[in-house]
């Protein structure tokens, strides 16, 4: 008994994988890819039983725009957001960045995503948000040359030490 409480009691664990992060297949850690066509079809049942869920609403515009490249049905889901009672001006905000955000992004439509903006600034004029969305406005076209993948440019072969040359004439 004496030994026992001198010497603590160990357990034995089975053998695990070490060092998880330094795996090269990291598929291993990753959750299956889901089916967006399944997803969408789950959020309109969802929807349909529960027509003021925001967060279905905003996934089921994004699987939208992205997986059926369908911005019209987005805008929809947008707009029936927008529409609900009550809505929070910072929600709301949120939501027409969010809008604009994929007008930039998918469609490349400056002056649809100026328009969106627009609604903030005349939903709320003399607010941070309205400041803010004026701000983004005079930067879209900036947004949308980014979000362009740039040209990439392959330059000729050219000597590699340049600089470590000795030249004609001086010693070394």
């Amino acid at each position: 008994m004496l030994a026992e409480k001198r010497e603590p009691r160990r357990i034995e664990l089975g053998q695990y994988q070490q060092n998880l992060g330094l795996l090269d297949g990291s598929s291993l850690v990753k959750p299956p890819a889901e089916d967006p066509a399944a997803v969408a079809s789950n959020l309109v049942k969802h929807l349909e039983q529960h027509p003021q869920d925001s967060e279905a609403r905003e996934k089921l515009a994004a699987i939208y725009v992205e997986h059926y490249q369908r911005l019209d049905l987005a805008a929809d889901q947008f707009e029936q957001l927008l529409a609900q009672p009550n809505l929070p001006a910072r929600q709301a905000v949120h939501l027409l960045n969010t809008f604009a955000d994929l007008h930039i992004k998918h469609a490349g439509d400056v002056t649809a995503a100026s328009q969106v903006l627009q609604r903030i600034v005349d939903l709320f004029p003399r607010s941070a948000a309205a400041e803010n969305a004026k701000k983004r406005m005079a930067y879209l076209q900036l947004e949308l040359r980014s979000k362009k993948e740039s040209k990439v440019l392959k330059l000729g072969s050219y000597e590699q030490n340049i600089g470590l040359k000795t030249r004609s004439g001086l010693t070394d």
